[in-house]
């Protein structure tokens, strides 16, 4: 998995998160740790990453909704 390089990075306030950014053609959410890591997530839905991004709480919506739902790749 690869993220592209013209996608957008919604910067976010979160005290885990930095930023997200959704590949709507291949439906793959990344995420960018405070940590620094990268991760993709396969098959995510855009509802879900419309969601994410209207969630109070970024880091909690992440770790009830996406974390151990969708199949994910280390990146950075």
């Amino acid at each position: 998995m690869q993220m592209k390089k013209d996608l957008q990075k919604h910067m976010v306030e979160s005290s885990n998160i930095e930023w997200v950014a959704y590949d709507k053609d291949a439906k793959q959410l990344f995420v960018m740790f405070k940590s620094g890591s990268v991760y993709g997530y396969e098959d995510v839905p855009s509802e879900i990453f419309d969601e994410l991004l209207e969630a109070p709480s970024k880091g909690r919506y992440f770790a009830l909704k996406i974390k151990w739902n969708y199949k994910y790749e280390r990146l950075s």
